[in-house]
């Protein structure tokens, strides 16, 4: 069996990285669906080691398709890789803000009790929108503090990423903004 840097290493070698990219893309909620019962037809044998990866941490799999876009040449297959990239980051954030969002929604419901769905939405949608005008205000701040007053890709990735573990950290010691009015805390 291939090693994750052989099975990197060929599908940079390959025509169309971005076909074996999505495969991977497809295989890897299928093997965490039946670990046990999965199995790769021989032509896709190669992509074993990234499946196995990703699976375990999903999360790291926009990173890898960002650095074989930026290990490929300037051309289609780069281009093709890089909108590809774009998806599969966009599906990580979404992912991300839900699990977020459910996380807080625990938080909210250990301070006030169980909440109805017309507690819940209307809340989420406010807790959204305080994190929204936060993350606008962190990097405002961050940009006023660069030279240029202006942040690279790189620099405002870093700044979200940055805000985002805060944030997570606020959840997690549930230190959220009280946006239940009328509601009593729990005793």
């Amino acid at each position: 069996m291939a090693t994750f840097r052989e099975a990197s290493d060929w599908l940079l070698g390959t025509d169309a990285p971005v076909k074996w990219l999505r495969l991977v893309d497809d295989y890897v909620p299928r093997y965490l669906n039946q670990p046990d019962m999965f199995e790769l037809p021989h032509a896709h044998a190669i992509l074993q080691p990234l499946i196995a990866r990703f699976a375990k941490t999903p999360a790291a799999f926009p990173d890898y398709v960002k650095a074989i876009r930026d290990s490929l040449p300037k051309g289609m297959a780069s281009l093709e890789v890089n909108a590809f990239y774009r998806t599969v980051l966009v599906r990580h954030v979404q992912q991300e803000r839900r699990a977020r969002l459910s996380r807080a929604l625990v938080v909210y419901e250990r301070r006030y009790g169980p909440l109805t769905p017309d507690q819940k939405h209307p809340l989420a949608r406010a807790l959204e929108g305080v994190w929204a005008q936060r993350r606008l205000e962190a990097l405002r701040k961050r940009r006023k503090q660069s030279r240029r007053n202006r942040l690279s890709s790189e620099e405002q990735a870093e700044a979200l990423k940055e805000f985002w573990d805060q944030t997570d950290r606020e959840i997690d010691t549930e230190k959220l903004p009280d946006l239940l009015p009328g509601l009593r805390k729990k005793r």
